[in-house]
């Protein structure tokens, strides 16, 4: 990346092309990006201590918030940049444009190749893989635009791609920023009806009642659960059984990783720390 964004800054400045200088920038920002990754996984991988007990799994999710604020900056940057030229249009030399954005596109499409497996189930490599999935979109526009502007001279094009790109990276960056954010506020999972799993663990003929129930994500791999959970007279040993019936429904059906569960006996029902609205 650090190769194609010298060769597509000095080849954009010398071709008056503001797309190529843009996705330089861009090229370069998926540098930075991918080092602060590969550091924030393997911060993550580390063994929790009585400092950080629960590890330092959240690195990832703050390493994606930087990531996609900083395309959302750069965004905000090529779009400015591009309104300027709209009223101070420059001639764009087709002819350098055109190959350096060909080496641009295909550089970048074998990166988002190499990528797009691992970009699935962690938010960290999502945010890198956004920035290439970014970068290769943006090559395919340079190189359209370039065709354009050599053979047409359709010089107007360079700052419309300009900003048809930053509008792609503004909206993949907000998703992944939102996402990321309400790990940050503990939300419950998507994927979790927090009302239907309350009902699944209710409806076990050794169990009365569920209250100060909480689903969160630690991390964007790592789901958590706890609650209070009022069985009937029972003896201790016997609440194993359900405990590992909860577990394995909580596993199986919610996709939750871990989970705390306090088994208390009585006619209390509280409120629990959430209300029932959700019912």
């Amino acid at each position: 990346n650090t190769t194609i964004m010298l060769v597509e800054l000095i080849g954009g400045l010398f071709a008056h092309s503001l797309a190529l200088i843009s996705d330089s920038f861009h090229n370069l920002s998926d540098t930075m990006a991918g080092v602060l990754t590969f550091y924030t996984y393997r911060l993550s991988l580390k063994d929790n201590n009585r400092k950080f007990t629960f590890g330092y799994k959240r690195a990832e999710i703050l390493s994606a918030i930087f990531n996609a604020s900083l395309l959302i900056g750069l965004a905000v940057v090529l779009f400015k940049e591009a309104v300027v030229r709209f009223y101070h249009p420059q001639i764009v030399k087709g002819s350098i444009m055109l190959p350096i954005a060909i080496v641009g596109l295909v550089a970048n499409s074998i990166s988002v190749l190499l990528l797009h497996r691992h970009s699935e189930h962690n938010l960290n490599v999502k945010s890198v893989y956004l920035h290439l999935v970014s970068d290769a979109l943006s090559s395919i526009g340079v190189v359209s635009g370039a065709v354009l502007i050599y053979f047409y001279k359709l010089y107007w094009l360079d700052p419309v791609f300009t900003i048809l790109i930053a509008s792609f990276m503004t909206y993949e960056s907000v998703k992944v920023i939102i996402e990321t954010v309400n790990i940050l506020m503990e939300c419950s999972p998507s994927w979790v009806n927090v009302s239907d799993l309350q009902k699944d663990i209710e409806s076990m003929p050794q169990v009365n009642d569920v209250h100060h129930m909480h689903v969160w994500r630690l991390s964007d791999r790592l789901t958590l659960f706890e609650a209070h959970v009022n069985i009937k007279d029972m003896p201790v040993s016997d609440t194993k059984e359900v405990r590992s019936r909860i577990e394995k429904m909580l596993k199986e059906k919610y996709k939750i990783d871990h989970a705390t569960i306090q088994f208390e006996y009585g006619e209390h029902k509280g409120d629990g720390l959430i209300k029932e609205h959700f019912r």
